[in-house]
């Protein structure tokens, strides 16, 4: 699965190594994208879709059965790899000074929640997304981080997304973060040129 400047979704059959699909929109199905596409994923728990969004506020919802797409929701600024899918909901990381975390519904497309970014530990300046997940494995945590502030921080979904931790501080902006499998440990990397590696199993 690629995206990109054009705005449009490749499919590719992984053994074959062969392009399969070309997702644009039109046709019978919603528009496609007017702008370049940040981030795509497939849905684990349904591979026939996938999920993306851009520089033009939109996040799409695609079906490679029908190669349309299918639902589409309006507002999420995307600058990076800040979207993540898990139980029917489609986590966003806004490169945005407000909202700038928000969980929609997939199967409607409507808003779930905001979880706000600076409400608990407040920072000097606004965050701006450049990356969010779900963590792996159990799925209790959201890992999110970017620039303004230059910080990441994790929420915990058990405690009503308070944050439980923080990295800040740091030179330049974050642009990645990515739980490990187990989702005991978590990595960070940015415009610093450091990696930086944290154990979520240690006390809070």
């Amino acid at each position: 699965l690629t995206a990109g400047e054009d705005g449009k979704i490749r499919v590719y059959d992984e053994q074959t190594r062969q392009l399969t699909e070309t997702l644009e929109g039109g046709g019978g199905g919603l528009p496609g994208h007017t702008n370049r596409v940040f981030c795509a994923k497939f849905v684990t728990e349904d591979p026939n879709l996938i999920v993306s969004g851009g520089w033009d506020k939109n996040v799409k919802i695609w079906d490679v059965r029908t190669a349309q797409c299918v639902r589409g929701i309006i507002g999420p600024f995307i600058a990076g790899d800040s979207i993540d899918v898990h139980d029917g909901f489609i986590l966003t990381g806004q490169h945005t000074p407000t909202n700038q975390l928000q969980l929609w519904y997939l199967s409607n497309g409507e808003l779930a929640e905001n979880i706000p970014f600076d409400e608990k530990l407040p920072s000097a300046k606004d965050v701006q997304l450049y990356s969010t997940q779900f963590q792996k494995n159990s799925y209790d945590l959201i890992i999110a981080g970017g620039s303004g502030s230059n910080e990441v921080k994790v929420f915990d979904g058990d405690s009503f997304f308070e944050p439980c931790y923080r990295i800040y501080n740091l030179s330049r902006a974050c642009f990645s973060a990515d739980f490990s499998n187990s989702g005991e440990m978590f990595a960070i990397g940015g415009g610093d040129g450091v990696v930086r590696v944290f154990d979520v199993t240690k006390e809070r």
